[in-house]
Parts: C-alpha cells; sequence; structure tokens
C-alpha cells in the first residue's frame, strides 16, 4: 500500500541520514586529530623540525592529509 511504502522510505531514509552523519562525525573527528597533530608540530623547534621530517609520523600524518584532500 502506499502507507508501507512511505513508511519503508522514511525508514530508508533515516537509515542514510544516520549513515551519512555518522561518516561527517568520524571526518570531523580525524580532521581535528590532524589540527592538533600540526599544532605539535608549530611547538617544535629548527631541530626537532628536521627530525621529525623524516619521521614516521610525519609519513603517517601526510597520509591521513592526502586521503582526506582526495
Amino acid at each position: 500500500s502506499e502507507q508501507e511504502q512511505i513508511l519503508l522510505w522514511m525508514n530508508n531514509f533515516n537509515f542514510l541520514k544516520d549513515n551519512n552523519l555518522s561518516l561527517i562525525q568520524k571526518e570531523k573527528d580525524l580532521f581535528e586529530k590532524d589540527l592538533k597533530d600540526l599544532r605539535e608540530i608549530f611547538k617544535k623547534n629548527a631541530f626537532e623540525i628536521g627530525i621529525w621530517w623524516f619521521s614516521k609520523e610525519k609519513e603517517d600524518l601526510e597520509k591521513r592529509i592526502n586521503e582526506s584532500l582526495k
């Protein structure tokens, strides 16, 4: 019936909305983590940044940022 179709559509819409909101929240959390990591880099002196530049930490941050920008 029409009423059942409307209920089904509403349930599907709610499911999609909830999944989309959780994805947005996950992306926001990752973005905040990346910003916090950048803030920590700004606290380093030139020598520490030189060491960091060749670290796995830098490589991981760069990968996360590149993934976010795709």
